[in-house]
Parts: structure tokens; C-alpha cells; sequence
């Protein structure tokens, strides 16, 4: 079964028709670059997926549950397009940003435990980011930023990883060493990835499917039969 079903789905921001009848289905394990033009709606679709936009019509399903009805959110990692995720001014160290991560998981009322602390330390190392743990999160670099942010979205140990356009602020070294990261992931770990670029020729080395769109579906498949509009 898939986990996420997504049927005639349209998105309407003020008189702005932002998505319209977009369906597809994602299987476990499936690493999806999701691409198209500027203002395409991608961002809107991640989004209305993790129930921060409301849709206008049609139905989502995240892990066989209606969206609606959908609880269990620490199954879904999310990294956020660079500049969106913190208000810079929020005085929050790198450690704090990544335990937020956890809250998703746990009832009111919500407290870290000995455990989560230990977790958190687990990550730090995973990414090797130890030596930002007491550093002020607005203080990073922006490569810095990207790898705490990525560390959150990635503590609870999600099933389904969502990344919006996260290699922007990274250079290459950084950005090789992320796509490292996310193919171990998905292949060792089988965590499924929706990946949100620009990039065609750089995703199309990495996942093994395209969900390209145009505030509707364009098209949804293998790379190797796709041939992008004029």
C-alpha cells in the first residue's frame, strides 16, 4: 500500500489557483524528485501534505489514514526552503532546535527525557555537527544551518523525509556529503524522500522517480521516459 495517496487534489490561495486535480501515489521506499517551473505550486504540495496549507478539494492520505485524522507525525521528517524554517532572532542553540524535532511524538504534557537528550546527542554525531550543539543557531553559517535543520528533521527517526529545495546553501563538498546521507537513508534505512529541487539533472542521478508539475500533474514516473516541456 502506499504512503501517501494523493486524489484530485487543488490548493486555492485568495483568487490564485496554486494546485489543480493533482493525484499520485508514493511506496515505501520510493526517493521522488519533485520539480517544475517557478510558482508551480511544489512548495504549496509539500505543504498541503503535512497539513500546514488547507486544500480546497480533493483527498490526501498519509500511512493509509486521512489526513484528517492523521496523528502520527513523527513518522514524517520535513526540512523546510532555507530562510523559512527560524526566526534568526529566536536566541535557540543548535541543540534546542534539533530536540523540537521530538515534540511530534509526545502527549501533553511535553517533556524531554534522559532518553531524548541521549538521541539528540546520537544525531549530533550521525552528521558530525557535535561542536554546534551549544552554538546559537543564528550564529551559523548557512551550510551550518542546514545540517542542524536536517539533524531535526531526521531525530525521530521518520519513515518519510520531505526536503524543500535543501541544498541551496550548501557547497559542493557539503552538498556531495548530503546526497551521501540521503541514499544511505533510503537504501539501508528505507526511508522514502520527496525532494523538492530545481536541479533535474542533479536529482535525476540520485532518485528514481520525477513528480514533475505545473499546478497539475505533468508528469509522474521513471526519469528515463521523461522529456521536459518547452
Amino acid at each position: 500500500m502506499p504512503i501517501i495517496s494523493v486524489k484530485n487534489l487543488s490548493v486555492v490561495y485568495g483568487q490564485n489557483q496554486a494546485l489543480q486535480n493533482v493525484s499520485f501515489e508514493v511506496n515505501a521506499g520510493d526517493y521522488v524528485g519533485l520539480t517544475g517551473p517557478n510558482g508551480a505550486g511544489k512548495t504549496t504540495l509539500a505543504k498541503t501534505l503535512l497539513g500546514l496549507v488547507q486544500k480546497q478539494s480533493g483527498s490526501i492520505n498519509l500511512f493509509e489514514k486521512d489526513l484528517r485524522e492523521f496523528r502520527d507525525w513523527r513518522k514524517i521528517g520535513y526540512l523546510p526552503q532555507k530562510g523559512s524554517a527560524y526566526n534568526s532572532l529566536v536566541p535557540a542553540t543548535s541543540g534546542e532546535i534539533i530536540r523540537l524535532g521530538l515534540l511530534g511524538g509526545k502527549k501533553f504534557p511535553k517533556r524531554f527525557s534522559k532518553n531524548d537528550l541521549a538521541i539528540v546527542d546520537q544525531m549530533l554525531d550521525s552528521l558530525n555537527i557535535r561542536d554546534l550543539a551549544d552554538s546559537l543557531f543564528s550564529e551559523l553559517s548557512g551550510g551550518q544551518q542546514q545540517r542542524v535543520i536536517l539533524a531535526r528533521a531526521l531525530v525521530s527517526n521518520p519513515q518519510l523525509l520531505i526536503l524543500d529545495e535543501p541544498t541551496t546553501a550548501l557547497d559542493p563538498k557539503s552538498r556531495d556529503n548530503f546526497f551521501s546521507l540521503l541514499e544511505t537513508l533510503n537504501k539501508e534505512n528505507r526511508v522514502t524522500i520527496i525532494y523538492i529541487t530545481h536541479d533535474l539533472s542533479s536529482i535525476g542521478t540520485h532518485a528514481n522517480k520525477l513528480l514533475y508539475i505545473d499546478k497539475e500533474v505533468v508528469y509522474y514516473g521513471n526519469f528515463s521516459d521523461f522529456k521536459e516541456p518547452d
